[in-house]
C-alpha cells in the first residue's frame, strides 16, 4: 500500500482542511474548531502526508494554501456547509461567535456599518464582520463566495451560477448632498442651479484601469462639472462636507449622509425617478444561517426606498 495512502481522510481533517485555506492561519483555524495548536498541526501534517503536497506554505503574513488545497477547499466546502451550515467558533468571553465577510463598495459599506453599530442583535451576539471592496472581476467575486472567503457580495450581478443566490433590490430616487453652509445651494436644487457648481462624483471600481462608469447618467449629467472621482464614497462625503462642491447620493442613504457627515441633503425633483439596481449574493448553503440572512434582509430593506 502507498505510504501517503495508509490511512483514510476523516470528516475532521476535510474540516481542519477547509478551515485552514479559509483563515491561513493554524491558530485561528484552532480557535474556530475549539481544538488545540498542536491538533491543528498534526492534523496539518497528515494532510499533507495524504496528499504528497505541503497543502499550506508560510509567506510573510502567514500561511498561504497551495493550488491543490484551494481546489481541495472548493470541493468539500459545499458539502461541509451542508452537514454543518454555520461555522461557528467561540470568543474569549465563551458567546457563539462567527466571522462574516462582506464584499461591497464603499457606497455601502459604511452605510451597513453604520446600521451594524446601532443594532443590539448584532453588537451582543459577539459576532465579527469583515469588510472588503475586492475585486471587480466577476469570476473572482464568484469564486471567492463559492470559497465562502466572501458571505455576501453586495453590488453588480454576477453570471448564474448554481451555488450563488441572487437577490435584487432596486435604489429609487437620488438628491444631491452639499456642506451645510454652502454659499449658494439652499432648498430644492434644479438642473439650472447645479450647472452653476462643480461636481464630485463616485464611479465604479474596475478591472481596466482606463475604464470608469458614473453612479448615474441623465440628462443634462454631461454638461456638469466633475474634476473630481472616486470610487470611496467616504472620501467624496468628507470632501463635500469641507468645500463647495456638491455630489449625488442614493435617496435611502439620506439619513446616514446627514448623521455621520456635516452635510445638507437637498430635495431634487428631477432626480426623484432614477433607478439603480443592486444585488446580494450569498450561498444558497448559508440559507439557514441566521446573522447571514440578518444582514441580507438589511441590504433589502433599501429596496425601493
Amino acid at each position: 500500500m502507498n505510504a501517503t495512502m495508509a490511512y483514510k481522510l476523516d470528516l475532521n481533517l476535510l474540516r481542519i482542511l477547509c478551515m485552514l485555506v479559509e483563515t491561513n492561519n493554524v491558530t485561528e483555524t484552532a480557535r474556530r474548531l475549539e481544538m488545540g495548536v498542536s491538533s491543528v498541526s498534526y492534523a496539518l501534517n497528515k494532510l499533507r502526508a495524504h496528499y504528497s503536497d505541503p497543502i499550506m506554505i508560510r509567506v510573510r503574513n502567514g500561511m498561504q494554501p497551495t493550488l491543490l488545497a484551494v481546489g481541495l477547499h472548493k470541493h468539500f466546502s459545499p458539502a461541509l456547509h451542508i452537514i454543518e451550515p454555520v461555522s461557528v467558533f467561540t470568543d474569549t468571553t465563551g458567546k457563539p461567535s462567527q466571522y462574516i465577510r462582506i464584499r461591497t463598495s464603499s457606497i455601502f459599506e459604511g452605510w451597513i456599518a453604520w446600521e451594524l453599530s446601532r443594532s443590539e442583535t448584532f453588537s451582543s451576539a459577539g459576532n465579527v464582520f469583515e469588510f472588503n471592496e475586492g475585486s471587480a472581476n466577476e469570476d473572482t467575486r464568484v469564486d471567492q463566495l463559492r470559497l465562502r472567503q466572501v458571505h455576501l457580495d453586495i453590488g453588480s450581478a454576477l453570471p448564474a451560477d448554481r451555488a450563488i443566490a441572487q437577490h435584487p433590490f432596486t435604489l429609487k430616487g437620488f438628491k444631491v448632498a452639499c456642506r451645510r453652509q454652502h454659499p449658494r445651494l439652499n432648498g430644492p436644487a434644479t438642473l439650472d442651479s447645479l450647472l452653476k457648481e462643480s461636481m464630485i462624483t463616485w464611479v465604479r471600481k474596475s478591472e481596466s484601469i482606463n475604464a470608469y462608469k458614473d453612479l448615474l447618467n441623465f440628462e443634462g449629467a454631461h454638461l456638469l462639472e466633475k474634476p473630481l472621482r472616486f470610487t470611496s464614497l467616504l472620501t467624496m462625503l468628507t470632501l463635500v462636507a469641507r468645500s463647495d462642491f456638491f455630489s449625488i447620493i442614493p435617496t435611502c442613504l439620506e439619513n446616514f449622509v446627514e448623521e455621520m457627515f456635516d452635510i445638507k441633503v437637498l430635495e431634487t425633483e428631477f432626480l426623484e425617478n432614477l433607478t439603480y439596481p443592486m444585488f446580494v449574493h450569498t450561498l444558497y448553503a448559508s440559507r439557514e444561517d441566521p446573522v447571514i440572512q440578518s444582514v441580507l434582509a438589511l441590504a433589502l430593506s433599501l429596496d425601493g426606498l
